[in-house]
Order: C-alpha cells, then structure tokens, then sequence
C-alpha cells in the first residue's frame, strides 16, 4: 500500500474516513483515500503556505479540518479537504 512506502511521522484519519500522513523528512503531508489511494500531496520545504519545515503532527477536528505541526517554522498550518463528488454540483 502507498501509505506504507512514506517515512510516516504522523498518521490519522478525518471525519471522511481518509488517511492523512505526515512525512517529516520530505516536508510533506499526503491525504489518501479510504482505499489507500493517494489524492493529493501538500508541502515542500519552505516557510510559505502550504510548505513545511518538519512536519511531525496531525490533528483533526469535528469539522473536518486537519492541523499539521510544522515544527521547525514553529506554527500549525490547518487543511480542509473538500472532496469533488461531495459537492452536488459541476
């Protein structure tokens, strides 16, 4: 499974059921599908938004919003993924 080939630093699962991984070493935060499909990739390493510095941590919240410790530029950056076919429209 793709999920298992990163250097996983952190790993959860948000309110959809997908599976958000952390890699610290790559200055990346991946979001799977339910399958272990990957979906997108966010991150880098940077100070912007959207690039990390050591990413080392995962929450999620009852939204549906997911908070990545970007460890190193000493700041949680929050994520919400808002998937295509939830949104009844073209």
């Amino acid at each position: 499974a793709a999920v298992a080939e990163e250097a996983t630093s952190a790993l959860i699962h948000d309110r959809g059921g997908h599976v958000w991984v952390s890699d610290a070493h790559l200055d990346r935060v991946s979001l799977y599908d339910r399958e272990g499909r990957l979906l997108l990739s966010l991150g880098g390493r940077g100070e912007g938004p959207g690039e990390f510095s050591f990413p080392a941590g995962l929450a999620a919240d009852a939204r549906g919003r997911v908070a990545v410790l970007d460890s190193l530029n000493r700041r949680v950056q929050v994520f919400e993924f808002i998937d295509p076919a939830d949104r009844g429209g073209g």
